[in-house]
């Protein structure tokens, strides 16, 4: 009923009693819901639409109204659960010898240390409150934790992350942001690192459809155990190569400079990255394959090792869900990331394939 949503309400909610999986009156009912202000109501309704969705129009629709109640929100909440298998849980070295200047004294030793395989559980929860203004500008506070944990205790991990985020009004020139991070990580059930970290950044378009993306930023970082402070300056730079809703692929290149008073956190870094999205037609299926190859060298050799420390390194990562299967707006998601490093110091050798099996939001 146009001008009276209670009423329309009450005769959608009447359509849902009748028939449950009927995907109009789902629809009828989640829209009357927002009309009066009832935005979390409204959004089990969208989601309950998106679940019984038959057809691709009908999903498209469901997600399109669910953007819409997500962007008027004051809150939202995200939550992650999955298990976790990996082949290197301690991130260990995968070389054989050390390679240090006493490997004839090592060398009548085996390694105890090597890369073993485990599974484990992630999940983690962020709460965010949004402010909302013209023009897509917005002021946004997070907080969020993430735990990973195994049944070796001392793998676990845990992060704490506290986000404030603004982004100024779109023009025609693109938008700007702005954000800080607080992070605090643990390991082993015992503090790691402190981090505090703020970027800038400008979105902007270019050719057609095609966005690039420029931020700069810094990190201050305290690792805890040893009290020592480390400082790192970075840039970066994406760009679209070809943007469509079924197909995109974009490049991104980012440098970075770390200082510090201990030789171990002092170093230059340069990275180059490629990202493919394809999501064919009428299936629900969405691929990401993102590769990123880095170069960091070490200003500074350490007395124990025979060079100075440069790493090559290589990290693979394929993402994989199908939105057409969900459950109150979640779909099961599956990653995988392969990652080698090959070190001038072979301590510093890595091999390692994660995964990760669990739910996400399918919108």
């Amino acid at each position: 009923e146009v001008g009276q949503p209670a009423l329309a309400e009450r005769y959608a909610r009447f359509a849902v009693d009748m028939v449950p999986n009927s995907f109009a009156a789902r629809i009828l009912t989640a829209t009357a819901l927002r009309q009066q202000g009832k935005n979390f109501e409204s959004e089990i309704q969208f989601r309950r639409a998106l679940d019984v969705a038959d057809t691709d129009a009908e999903r498209q629709m469901a997600r399109q109204s669910m953007r819409i109640v997500e962007n008027t929100k004051k809150w939202s909440g995200n939550l992650t659960l999955g298990i976790a298998p990996t082949t290197n849980v301690g991130k260990v070295s995968s070389a054989q010898r050390l390679g240090t200047v006493f490997d004839d004294f090592l060398q009548n030793f085996s390694r105890e240390e090597k890369p073993e395989t485990a599974t484990g559980v992630l999940y983690g929860a962020t709460i965010t409150r949004h402010f909302r203004g013209p023009a897509n500008a917005n002021l946004n506070f997070s907080l969020g934790q993430v735990r990973r944990e195994y049944k070796a205790t001392e793998n676990n991990s845990t992060t704490t992350t506290f986000r404030f985020s603004s982004q100024t009004p779109a023009t025609a020139s693109g938008q700007s942001y702005l954000s800080y991070e607080r992070i605090l990580t643990d390991f082993a059930n015992s503090p790691y690192s402190q981090r505090t970290s703020v970027t800038f950044g400008h979105v902007f378009r270019s050719f057609g459809d095609r966005r690039a993306n420029g931020s700069i930023g810094i990190d201050q970082t305290k690792y805890v155990r040893t009290g020592t402070e480390a400082q790192k300056y970075r840039a970066s730079l994406s760009h679209d190569l070809y943007a469509s809703r079924l197909f995109s692929v974009s490049m991104s290149v980012s440098g970075s400079t770390s200082k510090s008073d201990a030789i171990d956190y002092t170093s230059d870094r340069v990275e180059v990255g490629a990202r493919v999205s394809l999501s064919p037609p009428s299936t629900g299926w969405r691929f990401d394959l993102s590769v990123e190859r880095g170069w960091e060298e070490w200003r500074e050799k350490k007395d124990a090792f025979l060079e100075r420390r440069k790493d090559l390194d290589l990290t693979t990562t394929l993402s994989v869900q199908n939105q057409n299967i969900s459950f109150l707006g979640l779909t099961p998601a599956l990653s995988i990331t392969q990652q080698t490093r090959d070190s001038t110091v072979n301590l510093y050798d890595l091999e390692s394939q994660d995964f990760f099996i669990g739910v996400s939001n399918a919108f």
